[in-house]
Parts: C-alpha cells; structure tokens; sequence
C-alpha cells in the first residue's frame, strides 16, 4: 500500500503546473486572486531569496515565509489594468496535507477599466516545463491562457455589457 502511495503522489506531481484564479468582485471593486501550486516548488524558489532553505507548511516554517511568498509572487505574477501595474496585495496561504498551497491575493479599488494585461512567469526560472493555468472572470465573461516559458504575458480586452 505504501509503494501505491508513493507511486501515486510522484505520478500527480510529475509535471509542474500552477492554476490561478483571477475573479473580478464588483460588490468590492477588487479583484481576487487565487494561486494553487505546491508547497516544494516554491520551497525550491524562495531560497534565491533568503539565501538559506525554507520550509512551507512544516513544523521548521519560519515567520519570514509569508514576506518571502509575498515578494516572490510581486515579481512573477503582475496584474496590469489599464496599462498600469497595479499592487497585488498578498493575504496569505493555505498549505494542505499533500502540500498543495493555496495563495490568496487582491486588487482593491478599482474603477472601470478596458484592459487587463497578466504576466505570470510562476517557477519557469526553476522548471523547463512549466505551466501556469490562468483563468480570468469578470462579470459573466470567462478567459483562460496557458503561460509557459515560451509565453509569460497576456491581454485581455473587457467588453461591458451596457
């Protein structure tokens, strides 16, 4: 039963893939963001930050992780609207069991706005074949793109529904 275990969690994770979420709330003007990856990989990438090894979600995690995720995810996943950066304010992480992490993140007061840009280049420093899944939902209007090494940035023009 173990080997089948252990068989299954390498098969799960034997290919590198973050999904996000990026839902306009008009009720709050802001967008929320939710990234779901795994706790090793960004273990893998925080320590070009803190030059030492950090632990995620384990017993040995230090206070310094969240400002190390913060930082890490300021400069490899942006939000444009408008043509302007806008400050994705990170609000924390859910770790589980099976070290999937939960990032949470948003965008608040924001006004109408025509455009949304997203750059996500998320781990493609660290692994050749990575994809970063982005779904992007405003209003009843749906978008998804698949980012990777060979494509990091992407428009998206909003329609309004007068």
């Amino acid at each position: 039963m173990a080997w089948f275990l252990s068989y299954l969690l390498l098969s799960i994770h034997g290919y590198h893939v973050s999904i996000s979420s990026v839902v306009f709330n008009p009720d709050y003007s802001a967008f929320q963001i939710t990234i779901k990856s795994h706790a090793h990989d960004l273990e893998k990438c925080l320590p070009k930050i803190a030059n030492h090894t950090v632990e995620i979600g384990t017993n040995h995690e230090t206070k310094e992780v969240d400002s190390l995720i913060s930082g890490y995810l300021r400069s490899h996943f942006e939000l444009f609207v408008n043509d302007s950066l806008v400050n994705c304010h990170y609000l924390g992480k859910e770790v589980q069991l099976d070290e999937t992490c939960w990032l949470y993140l948003e965008v608040s007061n924001l006004s109408r706005f025509d455009q949304v840009k997203i750059r996500n280049t998320l781990f493609i420093d660290h692994f050749d074949d990575q994809q970063n899944i982005t779904h992007l939902k405003i209003g009843g209007r749906s978008n998804s793109v698949i980012f990777d090494k060979n494509k990091i940035l992407e428009q998206f023009s909003i329609g309004y529904d007068e």
